[in-house]
């Protein structure tokens, strides 16, 4: 595997994804997911709808017009960059895209990886369209960028369970693998998703997003 590719594997560095639940914080707290199976539960949704009928399917277009060659590419980067946002549809589910997206760009210039101002000031507002121009321009294949992002989307999704459920790390490694090898279905799958089928999420976890904003602990920033 491209050494790149690990920067993206890891929910830690250099996005600090670890900070965010994607909602299970106000899950747990609202005695929806209370164990593991609840969790499993939760975590196949969320790999259901929200990688394979959002996060992928944009993933792949956005790496196809990353690199901004042409006019009609940084139109398209544009559009579908904020076509993205427009699909975070809570506060704290923005501003985890931009969040990320901003330091994801930030890394990308500390190396001096991309000359192209234009596609490095358009990836800075979204970590998925952050995530498309730094494949490219380490020459990453689609199906490795897909693999890396549902990877560290699963992982993430069990270090925020670890510490909320709680869940053992042996249980969450166990979970891990099991799911790990339903990745490549869900990546499959994916690429068939047309564009203007893109963006069925869980309205239950819209819900849950919001309210997670004043709720009253929180250990994560979504």
């Amino acid at each position: 595997m491209n050494p790149a590719a690990f920067s993206l594997v890891s929910p830690n560095l250099p996005i600090g994804g670890y900070s965010y639940s994607q909602a299970l914080e106000a899950a747990v707290e609202c005695a929806l997911v209370k164990n593991a199976e609840d969790f499993k539960k939760w975590l196949y949704q969320c790999l259901r709808h929200n990688l394979e009928k959002t996060d992928l399917p944009l993933l792949t277009r956005l790496y196809e017009c990353a690199l901004c060659n042409s006019q009609a590419d940084t139109k398209r980067f544009k559009k579908l960059t904020a076509l993205t946002l427009a699909l975070r549809n809570t506060k704290e589910f923005s501003e985890e895209e931009r969040s990320k997206g901003k330091a994801l760009a930030r890394l990308i210039k500390s190396l001096n990886l991309c000359l192209n101002i234009d596609a490095l000031d358009i990836a800075s507002g979204s970590f998925l369209s952050a995530a498309a121009l730094y494949a490219r321009i380490n020459s990453l294949s689609l199906n490795t960028l897909l693999s890396c992002y549902s990877y560290q989307y699963l992982e993430s999704q069990c270090i925020a369970a670890i510490k909320l459920i709680p869940l053992g790390q042996s249980e969450a490694w166990k979970i891990i693998h099991e799911f790990s090898s339903a990745l490549e279905g869900i990546i499959s799958k994916s690429l068939l998703v047309k564009e203007d089928e893109i963006g069925a999420g869980l309205l239950h976890q819209t819900i849950l997003s919001v309210n997670h904003e004043s709720q009253y602990s929180r250990l994560f920033r979504s």
